[in-house]
């Protein structure tokens, strides 16, 4: 395996994690600021999410 192979290992292992921790959750918050990490994290949430969405935004 190469390291770029591995790093590809390492970070599916990370998404499976986050996804299985957002599966077990009974609700979910995103602080939403349109960067990149809020915006993956909103786009994992809402495979998961069951109930109804509120969403906010602060300009």
């Amino acid at each position: 395996m190469g390291e770029m192979t591995i790093g590809r290992i390492a970070i599916k292992n990370k998404i499976g994690a986050l996804k299985q921790h957002i599966a077990d959750l009974q609700s979910v918050a995103v602080a939403f600021s349109s960067g990149v990490d809020s915006t993956f994290l909103l786009n994992e949430e809402k495979e998961f999410c069951r109930s109804e969405r509120i969403h906010q935004t602060n300009v």
